[in-house]
């Protein structure tokens, strides 16, 4: 039983992991990340 619910929540994570870098969510967010680290350095 675990390990066919340790598979399950493996594909789940895929889906959204490929999910997540087909969209535009990436990008935006490595801006945001050049944002925080410019306004941290100062």
């Amino acid at each position: 039983m675990a390990g066919k619910l340790r598979q399950h929540m493996r594909a789940v994570l895929e889906w959204v992991e490929a999910a997540y870098a087909r969209s535009d969510l990436f990008e935006r967010r490595r801006r945001l990340m050049d944002d925080w680290a410019g306004y941290l350095a100062g």
